[in-house]
């Protein structure tokens, strides 16, 4: 098993199993680190990296009596060992409002900060930037290949931390594949204003309606309620069958959070596997859910 953090959590997942994605959101503003490409000059591949959003940025329609996308691109100094900002305005259809994109190279790892539309004045434009160099001072990338985060205000990102108490506005969505058995796992934790009064099989029972066609099979193998990361949460275990489809077996675990919480966000964790080994992947769903924990204590 190796571990993974992601938000104000961590997780251990099979170690065949590689991380395809990890989304998060935090402050108004979507966030996402990244290793540097192996081989390339770093100098080189961050100017490549920042010319290529800025030619997406150009090709954008602009609103209506200005001239082009872009409001402007700028050098900035004091962030991580390079840094460069852009204003720009991201609707075509409203010239009030404008977005600001940050990339900061720390060494060995880059980070993307894209901001939020917001009403175009010089407060909000000086608002935005504080938000964003706010967000990019808290950023402590990991060191070496023996990983172990401290505990505490940290929110977790792939290859870093940003090391930010809650505030508001927190997401994170990963998704991992490639092990032997055809596992598909992904993790959601979503902050909340009003928790949810469904249960998690009702919300399942919901989601195969719209994925799978009228006469699905469905035959619970576990619903129960089940602790994970001391938070009390249900836990489902289906196999799904449907003339001409291949039967699956859908694994949920869920927690429905309470209103305005970075440290009890809305958690979803689904696993999701072709028929077959089904004892081999409750134990693996086992391992996973037991391991799952807050970073916050």
């Amino acid at each position: 098993m190796q571990t993974y953090y992601m938000g104000r959590f961590a997780l251990d997942v099979p170690s065949e199993m590689k991380q395809a994605v990890q989304a998060s959101r935090l402050r108004y503003s979507a966030i996402e680190d990244f290793v540097w490409p192996a081989g390339i000059d770093n100098e080189q591949a961050k100017q490549a990296l920042w010319e290529k959003r800025l030619a997406e940025i150009r090709h954008l329609t602009p609103p209506r009596k200005k001239k082009d996308a872009m409001i402007r691109n700028q050098e900035l100094t004091g962030l991580g060992e390079w840094s460069r900002g852009v204003y720009y305005f991201g609707n075509y259809m409203d010239a009030d409002v404008a977005n600001f994109d940050l990339l900061v190279d720390y060494g060995r790892v880059g980070l993307w900060i894209k901001c939020d539309s917001a009403i175009w004045n010089d407060a909000n434009q000086q608002k935005i930037f504080r938000n964003a160099r706010n967000i990019a001072t808290s950023f402590k990338r990991d060191e070496g290949k023996k990983i172990s985060r401290p505990t505490g205000d940290g929110f977790h990102l792939r290859n870093g931390t940003l090391y930010l108490p809650y505030l508001r506005q927190e997401n994170t969505y990963s998704r991992f594949e490639g092990h032997p058995r055809d596992l598909k796992l992904e993790v959601e934790m979503n902050e909340t204003h009003v928790v949810e009064e469904l249960s998690v099989a009702e919300r399942l029972a919901a989601s195969i309606a719209t994925r799978f066609a009228p006469g699905v099979d469905v035959d619970t193998i576990r619903s129960r309620n089940r602790v994970a990361a001391g938070l009390k949460g249900e836990e489902l275990v289906m196999r799904m069958s449907a003339s001409g489809e291949d039967t699956l077996i859908q694994f949920g675990w869920e927690y429905r959070g309470k209103a305005d919480s970075g440290e009890h966000p809305e958690i979803q964790i689904t696993m999701e596997t072709p028929d077959g080994n089904l004892d081999e992947k409750l134990k693996i769903w086992d391992a996973i859910i037991d391991s799952f924990k807050p970073m916050y204590q």
